[in-house]
């Protein structure tokens, strides 16, 4: 009846019980009927429009609105007085619509200017201030998707909506653990930023309960990832998930002439042995076994 994109708006605001809340959303699930439906639930709503779904209200072209200044903004509403649809002018033409707010209190944005190569000001309609509002954390969590989307070939639509999952549960999970560092005290310097991130969960989901890999003898075959050389003395710390995972951390030797630090926290001596899933030296005394205290 109201078509895919209305129909999951109205089911998602089946949960909403109270009056009085604001829902946001852009053309793909703006219909005329879904604005009258919402406010009969007392549900203020607003979004970007496709102008042939609201039977094409009466609003100045883009060519017309070339000829205006930018900025210049133009209501109309609908005859029951329902909805507004505005028309701004920016760069572009931006249509919406709502069922509460038109123009409104107009305020000042500053936009940048191919002509004179600066940036001026520019009246902006207060529809257009409360859609940015909203609609900010969708927009921040497309763009934060797009940076590091997982690649994939298959042109099947199942295993495209599985990854993008993926991709929306991590970058909202780094969201909640950057906001939750904030609120810590964390410093700025140890909040590890979406790259690093997603390359900490990663290697956590491929490493961590995993038994060692024992690379295989003889030539590699041709179809085989490259092996690339380690550096010299480069040792890096395991993630927190892999080192304390209790599987397959084995002593060895490193045969080496001279021992390496060991990288158990206050511990000052140097040692031989290091553990084949963490690659990292830890000592093993009489008094002293950083081995085992390293992975507790």
């Amino acid at each position: 009846m109201y078509g895919l994109g209305p129909s999951v708006i109205l089911h998602l605001c089946k949960r909403v019980s109270l009056t009085g809340h604001e829902l946001y959303y852009d053309n793909y699930f703006s219909s005329y009927n879904l604005l009258q439906v919402l406010k009969a639930k007392k549900i203020f709503a607003a979004g970007t429009i496709r102008i042939n779904r609201f039977s094409n209200p009466p609003v100045i072209s883009d060519k017309e609105g070339k000829k205006r200044e930018r900025g210049y903004s133009q209501e109309v509403s609908s005859l029951d007085g329902d909805v507004v649809v505005v028309k701004w002018l920016d760069n572009r033409g931006v249509v919406l619509a709502s069922n509460y707010i038109g123009i409104g209190e107009e305020d000042k944005v500053k936009r940048w200017d191919k002509k004179s190569s600066k940036y001026i000001e520019v009246s902006r309609p207060e529809i257009v201030k409360r859609y940015n509002h909203g609609m900010g954390g969708v927009d921040l969590l497309d763009q934060l998707v797009s940076l590091y989307r997982i690649f994939i070939r298959s042109k099947k639509w199942t295993l495209r909506m599985i990854f993008h999952a993926l991709d929306l549960a991590i970058v909202n999970s780094w969201l909640e653990y950057r906001e939750d560092g904030k609120n810590s005290g964390t410093p700025q310097s140890n909040i590890l930023d979406l790259l690093d991130f997603r390359l900490r969960v990663a290697e956590g989901f491929v490493r961590a309960g995993k038994p060692i890999q024992e690379n295989k003898s003889g030539r590699p075959s041709s179809d085989s990832s490259p092996v690339f050389a380690k550096r010299q003395n480069c040792e890096k710390r395991p993630f927190r998930e892999v080192q304390l995972d209790s599987v397959d951390h084995l002593p060895e030797h490193d045969g080496k002439k001279e021992p390496t630090r060991c990288k158990q926290v206050n511990c000052t001596q140097r040692s031989h042995i290091f553990c084949k899933k963490c690659e990292v030296h830890l000592c093993i005394n009489r008094g002293r076994n950083c081995f085992v205290n390293f992975h507790k």
